[in-house]
């Protein structure tokens, strides 16, 4: 396996400081957030059916203690995942930016019968190992969070295409910009 170190082409002080590493682990703990707050929505709703519907048989109570149990088991898996500064980004970005190989957005616009309602935004970031990260960020953000990305990760490819797609699975260091003299 080949192991690939990079120096910060920022120091890491100014790293954090800049407004799209902030907004990034601004979107890093409201996803943990949102995790956490659906858990609960099972619990409360199992709780809630349990006091108010019980009476009414006993396949009720136990629908609501199994939607109950639903909720606890994914209120714990939730407060495992890692978030905010030990997230597996926030931690690739400031200490193995070459891991990244390919970052592109997706800019997703929500219009029933051709009114525009929102717009949602998700970044995608490869990883060298295969792996992928995904991250939702603002869609009026996302051109300032990849002007960003391009200059601390100017090794990595960026933008979506199919041929990207296909480097990518065939072999993610061929998204790495001259990746013949990294390796």
């Amino acid at each position: 396996m080949i192991i690939l170190k990079q120096k910060l082409l920022l120091p890491k002080q100014d790293l954090l400081r800049h407004p799209a590493m902030k907004l990034l682990l601004r979107c890093i703990r409201r996803e943990s957030s949102l995790q956490l707050l659906l858990a609960l929505l099972p619990v409360l709703v199992g709780a809630a059916l349990f006091v108010c519907c019980r009476h009414l048989g006993t396949w009720v109570s136990i629908l609501s203690l199994g939607m109950w149990l639903i909720g606890l088991l994914l209120i714990r898996k939730a407060l495992q995942q890692p978030s905010g500064e030990s997230h597996p980004l926030w931690h690739t970005l400031l200490n193995n930016p070459l891991r990244i190989v390919w970052v592109y957005s997706v800019r997703t616009q929500v219009m029933p019968f051709g009114f525009y309602l929102w717009e949602t935004g998700q970044m995608y970031f490869k990883l060298v190992d295969g792996q992928e990260i995904c991250l939702f960020v603002p869609a009026r953000k996302l051109r300032m969070v990849s002007r960003f990305l391009n200059k601390v990760l100017p090794h990595a490819t960026f933008g979506y295409s199919p041929e990207n797609e296909q480097l990518f699975r065939e072999n993610p260091l061929q998204l790495i910009k001259n990746h013949s003299s990294l390796t």
